[in-house]
């Protein structure tokens, strides 16, 4: 398969900063070329955005058992424990 290079402008082009495509010879983009400070930048965005739908996982969490009724943590723990039976040996 033979290729060529091509500079190209387009939308993705404003989002990320593309130097040169790889073109086939049919003229089909097949490759992208970027700088290394882009590819770091582009990480750390996707770092960002992972931490941000974390977040939200996190809220939506707390949403949806914001109804559920309070327990003491004392009396929680006890009701584990006996649920386990488990005993402890010190």
């Amino acid at each position: 398969m033979s290729t060529g290079v091509k500079k190209e402008d387009s939308g993705l082009n404003d989002f990320i900063k593309i130097k040169q495509y790889i073109i086939d010879v049919e003229g089909q983009t097949v490759a992208a070329i970027i700088d290394v400070e882009e590819l770091k930048r582009l990480e750390q965005l996707i770092r960002d955005i992972n931490e941000i739908i974390e977040d939200i996982s996190s809220i939506s969490a707390v949403e949806e058992r914001k109804n559920e009724p309070e327990e003491d943590y004392k009396a929680y723990s006890d009701k584990r424990k006996s649920q386990l039976n488990v005993q402890l040996k010190y």
